[in-house]
């Protein structure tokens, strides 16, 4: 418990909330799994429409970050494209 802290305060935290998003949406989605099979096997419910559901919304958030991390900018091509800009409008003028 104490690393995790000593992790938290430092400056260079990139990505640790997306990683926590992670892993919750996948311990959730298993655990409302396990509980969808239980109550299949004790009362014989259909419980198909919840699950699709459930895991449509969770599943949807990991694509997301997903396509987040895939389509990022870097800091480098940030200031690249800025400095472009910067020189074009100065010829303009």
């Amino acid at each position: 418990m104490a690393k995790l802290f000593k992790n938290l305060k430092k400056e260079n935290n990139k990505g640790l909330f997306s990683k926590f998003i992670v892993i919750f949406c996948i311990v959730e989605m298993l655990c409302m799994q396990w509980w969808a099979m239980k109550i299949v096997q004790a009362q014989s419910m259909e419980v198909t429409g919840l699950i699709t559901a459930n895991h449509g919304v969770f599943g949807g958030e990991l694509l997301l970050l997903c396509l987040k991390r895939i389509f990022a900018k870097s800091k480098t091509e940030m200031t690249e494209e800025m400095n472009e800009v910067t020189t074009g409008n100065e010829e303009i003028l």
